[in-house]
């Protein structure tokens, strides 16, 4: 075998030279090649790692995100097909809105933190062996689309989105297996012990009356004497530092939440109303649009003016009779006796004889079970029938006819035939109809030259957007709201919950001015606050009103700041980190007093009124009594339990119900209020019903009627059930996800 320095030897020139060369580009060419190398880990890192499934990389997310962002994209598509094109008659019964949110809910939205948490579920579903069937499948599309989703529809909608069957079918292989784990977790939590029912009907059901002194935590700042070193102040940010401040929060953030900065013309259909002339051919077309309404109303006053009649006659002729009663002085008589067997026992009046006339008053003719005579009153529902008046008392009310009155046809009459009330009820309708189309016509008008100019204006900010020329002149809209008849404001930077305090967040977007106020089954409008945040671009006017059209604004968003961390360097930081610190530590020391208080009340057995007689500085608060949870204002079956608020204090929270209720009769607690802004000393003063009463109820009341008393520990539940498979799988983000502030809310709630 031929030595190897032999072959170098050999042909060393040419090695030689090709080394040379080889070193010549990796001297030139190296550096470049490893920056390369580096800039594609860079832009591909490791967002998600796992102990369990492996990582994820940024690329693998937006995978993800796409295939979210698809599957959302085809059930958007499957609401237009049902509820706008096949089934008119449901149109706008269900909004967008509504639909889409409950797809999120079962499927989850398109964002970072939502896809990852749906790819770790569907693992998890995987390694338990869940498999999910195309008749699965099937089902879960005809009961989610009220069982009107065909074959053809479905083919159609896939096909809009450049989508085959196999890909939509895998999305939703995936997506109901995430389902399947959830629901099998949840099943096992689905049934209640009767211990933890009647903690639950109470819940809803029993109502303390409390006393109560409240220790705001402000007044603490002051009495916070230690400082914190350089490394715990910057230790203390370090945790937070993600933190999303939330005004319902107890924790801190130094995360600033995205905040935009919003426009507005405000008017109110009052400022453009005019007096309104009402002609008699006016009041009988309105007459003539509902008859058989204003009839019975007619109808009303008529009888009323009767019985006022009646009345008046009867007690002119028992003035005319008292003189001839005062003259003339009766001898007693002693009352006859009558038949056995007679139903009428009774005296006759004295004075009065056996007469014909007084055998048919004894014995007045058998009538049908419905009061003869035309003072039946069926126009106002169940009230009584009034006592027999003489027929001179209302000679032009008729007899309600035997048919019913769905059968009939209203004739329209004539208005000499109608009372003088309902003439004046109809002219006030039509008024109000008139003024209020004349100011939505001024209305209109105003909006639509205020929305040209903003629009114009709007054009000018484009072009500076792209070209950076010469910067557009303001808006003056204090000028403008004065010219047109109504008044201007400005938000200022706001965040979305600060947006949510302000009137203007009241109102609904609306595409054009109308006149009257939308059904309930007619689609609402959009809410403002997500549709400013996170949908509509700077400076495009908007319309919006307040739920009864009589408010509305015009606006336009001039300004949207990111949300960014803050960085301990930042100038003002440090400051703000520091005075949540101590609001930390001013906490605990109301905490302490409140506890050294509500001790004193113990060991004196008085009541706080008494207690606190001789301090000023400790005001005794006596809300009205309150449940720990409370009803709307819907029927039951279709209530929604929430929180009840107590006067006084705001943003009870559930820490304090706990505390509230765990207590005794007479007995005295500490609790705070749920962002722990104030600590308060608590006394029991009263629960009502009695437990005994309440056992009653229980026993014979339906859970469905109080289970939303256990949705807050079951979303507590769930939460710790998520948290541990997280725990489980090793799961650990890399770099903060990019998330909403609904869904900080939701963590933080």
């Amino acid at each position: 075998m031929a030595s190897p320095f032999r072959v170098f030897r050999r042909n060393q020139k040419v090695m030689l030279a090709a080394l040379v060369l080889l070193a010549m580009f990796a001297f030139v060419f190296g550096d470049v090649i490893l920056r390369i190398a580096g800039n594609a880990r860079e832009q591909n890192p490791v967002v998600v790692s796992t102990d369990k499934f492996g990582d994820l990389k940024q690329s693998q997310i937006q995978v993800l995100l796409q295939r979210q962002s698809a599957l959302l994209g085809v059930w958007q598509l499957i609401y237009a097909e049902l509820f706008n094109q096949q089934n008119p008659q449901l149109a706008g019964r269900i909004p967008l809105e509504e639909f889409l949110n409950l797809a999120k809910a079962q499927f989850g939205d398109a964002t970072e933190k939502d896809v990852v948490n749906g790819w770790l579920a569907a693992n998890y579903a995987e390694q338990m062996g869940i498999r999910i069937s195309d008749e699965a499948i099937y089902q879960f599309l005809r009961l989610n689309s009220q069982k009107m989703l065909t074959e053809p529809m479905l083919t159609g909608i896939l096909k809009n989105r450049n989508m085959t069957a196999k890909s939509f079918f895998g999305l939703m292989r995936e997506a109901l297996a995430r389902i399947q784990l959830r629901e099998l977790y949840e099943l096992s939590m689905a049934s209640f012990p009767p211990a933890q029912r009647w903690d639950y009907y109470c819940r809803a059901n029993r109502k303390a009356t409390i006393q109560y002194v409240a220790l705001p935590v402000g007044d603490f700042l002051g009495q916070v004497k230690n400082q914190p070193t350089k490394a715990e102040l910057e230790a203390f940010f370090q945790k937070y530092k993600d933190h999303i401040p939330q005004p319902d929060s107890s924790e801190p953030g130094f995360t600033v939440p995205k905040k935009i900065d919003v426009q507005y013309f405000e008017a109110d259909l009052t400022a453009y109303t005019t007096p309104q002339t009402v002609s008699d051919e006016e009041i009988q077309a309105q007459y003539e649009t509902d008859p058989k309404r204003y009839d019975k109303l007619d109808q009303k006053y008529r009888v009323e003016a009767a019985l006022k009649k009646a009345g008046e006659k009867k007690e002119t002729e028992k003035k005319s009779a008292a003189p001839a009663e005062e003259s003339q002085k009766p001898e007693e008589k002693k009352p006859e006796k009558t038949p056995a067997g007679n139903a009428d026992s009774s005296p006759l009046p004295p004075g009065e004889g056996t007469s014909e006339d007084d055998a048919k008053k004894k014995n007045p003719p058998k009538t049908s079970a419905t009061p003869a005579g035309p003072f039946h009153l069926v126009a106002l529902g169940d009230d009584p029938p009034p006592a027999a008046l003489p027929e001179t008392a209302a000679p032009d009310v008729k007899a309600p006819a035997e048919a019913p009155e769905a059968e009939k046809e209203i004739p329209a009459r004539p208005l000499r035939d109608l009372t003088p009330e309902v003439r004046k009820i109809i002219r006030r309708e039509v008024e109000e109809r008139k003024r209020r189309e004349a100011a939505t016509k001024k209305l209109d008008q105003a909006f639509k030259e205020l929305r040209k100019i903003m629009a114009a204006k709007g054009r000018e900010w484009d072009v500076y957007e792209m070209e950076k020329t010469k910067k557009p002149v303001p808006l003056n809209f204090a000028a403008l709201a004065k010219k047109y008849g109504c008044s201007s404001g400005q938000t200022g930077l706001v965040s979305r919950w600060e947006l949510d305090r302000l009137p203007i967040a009241q109102t609904q977007i609306q595409s054009k001015i109308q006149t009257e106020q939308p059904s309930i089954f007619e689609e609402q409008g959009s809410p403002l606050t997500p549709y400013v945040f996170d949908s509509l671009v700077s400076r495009r006017a908007t319309l919006s009103a307040t739920p009864d059209r009589q408010r509305w604004f015009l606006f336009w968003k001039t300004e949207e700041r990111e949300e960014h961390t803050l960085k301990f360097t930042e100038p003002g930081t440090r400051e703000k980190v520091l005075h949540e610190w101590r609001v930390l530590q001013a906490r605990s020391l109301a905490e302490k007093e409140a506890e050294r208080l509500a001790g004193e009340v113990r060991k004196n057995k008085t009541a706080l009124q008494e207690a606190f007689a001789g301090r000023t500085d400790l005001k005794v608060q006596s809300p009205p009594a309150f449940s720990w949870y409370t009803e709307g204002n819907l029927p039951r079956e279709r209530s929604r339990m929430t929180l009840s608020t107590v006067e006084g204090i705001p943003q009870a929270g559930n820490d304090f119900m706990q505390e509230v209720f765990t207590l005794e009769k007479g007995e005295t607690g500490v609790a705070m209020n749920r962002p722990k802004t104030e600590v308060y000393v608590v006394q029991i003063v009263d629960f009502q019903p009695s437990k005994d009463a309440l056992w009653v109820g229980f026993k014979a009341e339906s859970f469905s009627l109080y289970a939303g008393t256990a949705a807050d520990e079951m979303r507590r539940a769930n939460a710790v059930w998520w948290e541990e498979l997280q725990r489980n799988a090793g799961l650990q983000w890399k770099e903060r996800p990019k998330r909403t502030v609904a869904q900080d809310a939701a963590e933080e709630e």
